[in-house]
């Protein structure tokens, strides 16, 4: 999709050479006017950006793609899958014939994977005895191990005594989905469960539910970086507002200053405690 809409923004038959940092900003200013989020503008402009540099250290482009700064990408909500809304999705799958689909939606809520991580887990990235899960093909380029959860454990079991290779270490895990197919069955699901108007209820949502209850379980926030394979500290702090016991804490000395002033005592500073 990103390469159809840089193409007919510039059009094919353009020198590479003339795309610099003016046609570069317009190229923004256009994406600004269909409305685009700033962080949609923020990939199309990286992956301009990307394909120049490419020409150029292949000698079809004179220079360096330039650098435009683009809007400031604000952070919005983070959407995640509450218990109730996992329980209905499971049991849709279930009951129309997705076993696997379902199977899906366990595995990234309980590993925290990216779709694309999951779809090229091969057996041999797995440790059935140990319950552990490398992924090797990650975003960042650094590969990531996780324990499995007991279903996760349980689910990989059956598949792997189901598959007619019994888990040939060189196979892949998932063998039976493809993304298109995976696409149809969330979208399909979306519809009739009636998720279809809300833009955030995607796969990647899942990945969200992990993180967010990881840290709603008091687990630490370095662990849960690398858990999810975060590049920084700064994107796991996202969700820091879902780690209770700082919350509580707070609550709590809230509620001491309003006790001490009712009393008409001297308000003295109380200290959160540190985690």
């Amino acid at each position: 999709w990103i390469s159809t809409h840089i193409l007919a923004f510039f059009g094919p038959s353009i020198n590479i050479n003339r795309i610099d940092q003016i046609e570069m900003t317009k190229f923004i200013d256009y994406n600004r006017s269909q409305g685009y989020a700033a962080s949609t503008m923020h990939v199309m402009n990286a992956t301009l950006r990307g394909v120049l540099n490419h020409a150029w250290e292949r000698g079809h482009r004179s220079e360096r793609a330039p650098f435009v700064k683009g809007d400031k990408i604000r952070n919005s909500r983070v959407r995640f899958m509450s218990r109730e809304e996992e329980a209905k999705v499971l049991h849709f799958f279930r009951t129309t014939g997705g076993e696997k689909y379902a199977e899906v939606v366990e595995f990234l809520v309980d590993t925290g994977a990216r779709k694309g991580e999951m779809l090229n887990l091969k057996w041999g990235d797995i440790e059935l005895r140990t319950g552990r899960i490398t992924f090797w093909e990650t975003k960042t380029n650094e590969p990531r191990s996780v324990r499995m959860t007991e279903r996760v454990k349980e689910m990989l079991r059956v598949r792997k005594l189901a598959s007619r290779t019994q888990g040939a270490p060189e196979l892949l895990v998932f063998d039976d989905i493809c993304g298109t197919s995976l696409y149809k069955a969330w979208s399909n699901m979306r519809d009739v469960l009636g998720f279809l108007n809300d833009n955030q209820f995607v796969i990647h949502m899942l990945r969200h539910t992990c993180c967010t209850r990881l840290l709603g379980n008091n687990v630490d926030i370095r662990t849960v970086q690398q858990w999810m394979g975060h590049s920084s500290l700064q994107m796991t702090q996202r969700y820091a507002h879902f780690i209770p016991q700082r919350l509580d804490d707070a609550v709590a000395a809230l509620d001491g200053a309003n006790e001490v002033a009712k009393h008409g005592a001297e308000v003295v500073p109380l200290r959160l405690a540190t985690h």
